[in-house]
């Protein structure tokens, strides 16, 4: 007490607390100072590095010009490409519309030939039907005369067998009557040979003589009477065989006859249907003909189709590109930034604990009034082994002047700061200067614009140079770039899927026309080949 009583009476109050600061303030110099130069250093090694990325950035922006150049040219070559093929598509088409006019007349002459030849047709399937009943009617006939000629046949077989027997039963009853005739021949030999003495006896013997005289006149006028009617039936058994004979003679002139109608009706039927078959031919050629040319315009409705698929994915691809590369060049841009950012917020080297600095958030908006209450004091760091550092102290239980906000409610810090900002108040600039003069030892007054006021009459306005307000601003610049650069990097994967599914798609779409085009030059043969099938089948009918 008296050392301050005699301090105050000299008019040197607080002198060693003035001092104690100043030499912390010249410590905190001294190592700014330092951390300037490192600063200078780094700022220079960054300028070195920017002026390469400037280089390189001049280097992406004349590549860049002269891809867009490129990709231009490839655009109005495949444009002059596109346009010469759309002239040789034109040419194809007259070509193709020609030979559609050809074929159509081709096609109308088919059809009169094809009404000509059905006006036809029905007369040749009446007579065919005709014919068909004739030859129904003939094989009939004919398989009738076949039964009369095998019944004829038979018939003419017993008749022969039966005369053969008559001719055999003639010669018999013959050889009988030349028998008989001897036997009265040498009767009347011996009976007129026979001398006559007893006429009783010769009468008897003559009787017993006629009696077997009568009976072979008797047998001989059976065996004549055999015989003729041996010869009467031998005679009707011929008269029935030339009968036969002729009627098999007729049915076989019939037969012939009926032979070669059948033969005519057949060759009829066969030009017939050599006709119907030639209009069959006809009628395929024809839908093979409307078949080919389905299947040519299927095959050119793909080709187009593919042609607009084509086109669609080359503007889709075309338009994925410009949000791809601004995406990649904002998260390049972000990238650098966060770099130099880092580099220029690198923690001290040694094994002494970060500054606070990089361990104070704050809400947005509050960093110079954070910077002002804090000072170069925001450099040092919390361990107590640092040549300065911020060892923590109980918070005062001296009250802010009314209107005055602590600062601690604006700001997430180490504890250690908790007694410095529980005295440091946030005002507005306007009340600041008024407010000052309520201060107790110890308090500040600060505004978000960076106003500075302390219980010892010390001010500060923005104006005045503060290495804490910018690394303060320079780290929230870091988080936020750092929080922008996650939805950055998803947009650009997203673009760049969305770039790739164009691009693949439009590879996919050059694929499918090839295909489609290679798939047009055989539909156009097929085509070819069923025209003319369709005119050799109609010159043929």
């Amino acid at each position: 007490n008296r050392r301050r009583i005699l301090e105050e009476a000299a008019g040197i109050a607080g002198l060693n607390t003035r001092r104690h600061e100043a030499e912390l303030k010249l410590n905190a110099a001294e190592a700014n100072l330092e951390r300037l130069s490192e600063v200078s250093a780094e700022v220079e090694r960054q300028l070195a590095s920017l002026k390469r990325q400037a280089a390189k950035a001049r280097r992406y922006k004349k590549l860049s010009e002269e891809i867009y150049a490129l990709d231009a040219l490839i655009a109005h070559l495949r444009w002059h490409e596109a346009k010469l093929a759309c002239e040789t598509a034109r040419e194809k088409l007259e070509e193709t519309k020609r030979q559609v006019e050809d074929a159509s007349r081709q096609d109308a002459a088919c059809e009169a030939a094809r009404v000509e030849a059905g006006e036809g047709l029905a007369p040749l399937r009446e007579a065919e039907s005709l014919v068909a009943a004739k030859l129904g009617q003939a094989r009939i006939a004919l398989a009738k005369l076949e039964t009369e000629r095998k019944v004829a046949s038979d018939a003419h077989a017993r008749l022969e067998a039966e005369a053969t027997r008559l001719m055999e039963d003639i010669e018999r009853e013959q050889a009988a009557k030349t028998e008989a005739e001897e036997a009265l021949a040498n009767a009347k030999f011996e009976l007129s040979a026979l001398p006559v003495e007893d006429e009783t006896a010769n009468a008897e013997t003559e009787a017993q003589t006629r009696a077997v005289l009568e009976a072979a006149r008797a047998d001989l006028i059976k065996a004549e009477q055999a015989a003729d009617d041996a010869q009467a039936r031998l005679s009707e058994a011929r008269a029935r065989r030339q009968a036969s004979e002729d009627q098999a003679a007729a049915q076989t002139r019939r037969k012939t006859q009926l032979t070669a109608e059948v033969d005519r009706l057949r060759a009829d039927m066969a030009a017939l249907e050599d006709a119907v078959t030639l209009v069959s031919k006809l009628k395929a050629a024809k839908a093979a003909e409307e078949e080919a040319e389905a299947a040519l315009q299927t095959a050119e409705h793909a080709v187009e189709e593919a042609e607009q698929r084509l086109a669609a994915t080359r503007d889709a691809e075309t338009a994925a590109q410009p949000p791809r590369d601004e995406a990649a060049s904002a998260v390049r841009e972000l990238e650098a930034e966060i770099g130099g950012l880092r580099k220029l917020l690198r923690k001290a080297e040694g094994p002494s604990a970060p500054p606070v600095v990089e361990r104070i958030r704050t809400r947005d908006g509050y960093e110079k009034a954070v910077a002002a209450a804090l000072g170069d004091d925001i450099e040092a760091p919390t361990d107590k082994a640092a040549a300065m550092y911020w060892g923590g102290a109980d918070a005062v239980g001296q009250i802010l002047p009314e209107g005055a906000t602590p600062l601690s409610q604006y700001t997430d810090a180490p504890g250690e700061l908790a007694a410095r900002l529980s005295q440091c108040g946030l005002v507005d600039a306007a009340e600041g200067a008024r407010l000052a003069g309520q201060l107790k030892p110890g308090q500040r007054l600060v505004s978000k614009e960076g106003y500075l006021w302390r219980w010892d009459g010390f001010a500060r306005t923005p104006d005045a140079p503060v290495s804490a307000a910018a690394r303060l601003e320079q780290q929230a610049r870091l988080e936020a770039a750092l929080a922008e650069l996650g939805p950055l990097q998803e947009t650009l994967a997203a673009r760049d899927a969305d770039f790739t599914a164009a691009r693949d798609a439009r590879i996919a779409a050059e694929e499918a026309l090839r295909n489609c085009r290679y798939e047009v030059a055989p539909a156009q043969r097929a085509l070819n080949m069923a025209r003319s099938t369709v005119a050799e089948a109609a010159q043929a009918s």
